[in-house]
């Protein structure tokens, strides 16, 4: 995938580009940001970012060198498990200053009940960054001296700032548009409008990986003074749409659990259509039906 910023010049030539590049598993792994260079007419190399995962999520940016830049500690997520959420909410420190095989400066993340990155406290408990959000994650004030080097803020996801999108693993999103870039890998089974975010509710969702929001509420203890987050992720086909399983299994998991809960809706299908023709105690009837696809979508389509 690759983004172009254009200015007025000849007009031939974009200023800037940002490619991406990823793996089997649909994990970015690497980003190269190039620049135009006016003396010999062609776009250079920037910088290369190179992501190493655990499991979906990021614990390690490198350089073009190989070199590590920056190291993030991550614990349980809004799910209680360490991804079921995406990462949402789990972010613990980032360390950077690599030295000799060590990291010198270590900085400590603080969320809201979303998930949220609000500030960053540096060794000394004292701000290293601060930032506030509306509902749709546009930034509307930061400070500190971290707040431009930290990427992850909305919905602890990385904010690529060449571009002006945030990454959700299946896809991107622009808080600008308050929209996807990308269809729901999900179709219309996460929702009939396939760009949306978080069902045009963020207050009451996240969305752990761009496939399908979840459910997620925060209740407030008047008399403690303390908040307490409630995760409730959907199976396939529960509810509002597909959504993940917690813990998430792999890709092939997915997809089996996708298909399953689709062929249970096919059966159900050729059953209802065997009722309306008396067969519904006929199991070859049934068995009959279910292999005419025309004469079976009509009767899901309803």
């Amino acid at each position: 995938m690759k983004f172009y910023d254009y200015e007025y010049n000849d007009g031939s030539m974009p200023v800037t580009e940002t490619d991406f590049a990823y793996d089997g598993l649909g994990r970015m792994r690497q980003r190269t940001e190039w620049t135009y260079n006016y003396t010999y007419d062609e776009l250079q190399v920037a910088s290369v970012t190179e992501y190493i995962y655990d499991g979906n999520r990021v614990i390690q940016v490198r350089d073009m060198n190989n070199t590590p830049t920056v190291s993030y500690t991550r614990g349980s997520d809004l799910s209680g498990s360490l991804e079921g959420a995406g990462g949402i909410g789990g972010l613990l420190a980032r360390s950077d200053n690599y030295s000799s095989g060590n990291w010198t400066r270590h900085n400590y993340y603080h969320a809201d009940g979303n998930g949220n990155i609000t500030y960053l406290v540096n060794s000394s408990q004292t701000l290293a960054a601060s930032y506030r959000y509306d509902p749709y994650g546009n930034l509307i004030s930061s400070s500190g001296t971290l707040a431009g080097a930290n990427v992850y803020r909305s919905s602890s996801k990385e904010y690529i700032n060449s571009v002006g999108l945030y990454f959700y693993l299946n896809r991107f999103y622009d808080p600008s548009l308050q929209r996807f870039l990308n269809q729901d890998p999900a179709g219309e089974n996460g929702g009939i409008d396939i760009y949306q975010f978080n069902r045009n509710n963020p207050i009451d969702y996240i969305d752990p990986t761009g496939r399908a929001p979840q459910l997620t509420s925060v209740t407030y203890n008047p008399s403690t003074g303390q908040s307490s987050v409630q995760y409730t992720p959907h199976q396939f086909g529960q509810g509002y749409g597909i959504g993940l399983h917690t813990p998430p299994g792999s890709p092939l998991d997915m997809l089996t659990a996708y298909n399953d809960w689709q062929n249970e809706q096919n059966q159900k299908g050729a059953q209802q259509i065997a009722d309306w023709f008396g067969k519904g105690n006929d199991p070859q009837a049934v068995a009959d039906i279910y292999d005419q696809e025309p004469l079976l979508n009509m009767v899901l389509s309803v």
